[in-house]
């Protein structure tokens, strides 16, 4: 009977720390990011960042700048609200794209600016004006360009990437607070909407290739899922298990098995 005991004693010990050493710990190469495959060597990649094209929904703020007093009349009509600052204040003073592509702009009129980079868009909104006024400097942002983290994130949420054209993917992660231990870094999910379509991609960030892909540049709207570890699945994080009572279990397991 005792040696029975003795026998499931060893046994149980054994599953346990097999358990522990299998659920409790990250292996390393599932948490470094950016790896690179061969140690001795490094590697560069060039950046495939695509413009990005203006969309009818979007938001533009348009900053202009003048030294003649004749000319600030684009200035004194752009219904500029005050002491809003922050998020609110961007949106609020920024411009749709309307659903003819157009920003309506006071003095100007309609300025159609649907399917052109911001550097186009600011050549054509430069024209515009050069025809009213003189002396007066251009410039546009896109105040829309957000981005939506999810799931084994530090700190889930919606964050505006005031970077613009090339914000990637560690930035929105970053904001976020960075993925948790569980997270799962090989298989990070982007939700990205073009017009009437949506795609799903997944990315790879413990490979240091991902670099070199377009995909690791964000577009406005994207939203980021990342998946948690089969570790987390399995609900061993969440045991609700005390140090004392680990304790007290394994010495009753080896003293069992002394006696």
């Amino acid at each position: 009977m005792i040696n029975n005991l003795k026998k499931i004693a060893k046994k149980l010990l054994l599953v346990f720390f097999i358990f522990l050493l299998g659920y409790a710990c990250t292996p390393h190469k599932k948490i470094v990011y950016l790896q690179n495959k061969d140690a001795n060597s490094s590697n560069s990649f060039s950046l495939k960042v695509e413009d990005y094209k203006i969309r009818k929904g979007d938001m533009l703020f348009i900053n202009s700048n003048t030294l003649d007093k004749y000319s600030s009349g684009f200035e004194n009509n752009r219904n500029i609200i005050p002491n809003v600052v922050g998020d609110i204040g961007l949106f609020l003073n920024s411009y749709e794209v309307n659903d003819s592509g157009c920003i309506n702009i006071p003095v100007i009129g309609k300025v159609l600016v649907a399917g052109s980079t911001l550097e186009e868009a600011k050549y054509i909104l430069q024209e515009k004006i050069n025809e009213y006024m003189n002396y007066v400097v251009v410039d546009i942002k896109l105040t829309n360009f957000k981005t939506t983290v999810l799931g084994e994130v530090k700190n889930p949420g919606t964050y505006n990437l005031l970077k613009n054209r090339k914000a990637n993917l560690l930035d929105a992660l970053g904001m976020a607070g960075d993925l948790t231990e569980y997270g799962n870094r090989k298989n990070i999910k982007i939700i990205r909407f073009d017009g009437n379509n949506s795609n799903i991609y997944k990315l790879d960030i413990t490979d240091n290739s991902i670099i070199g892909s377009p995909l690791f540049y964000l577009q406005p709207n994207d939203v980021i899922y990342v998946e948690p570890l089969k570790t987390k699945t399995y609900g061993f994080r969440n045991a609700v298990v005390t140090s004392s009572a680990l304790l007290s279990l394994i010495s009753t397991l080896i003293l069992i098995i002394k006696l």
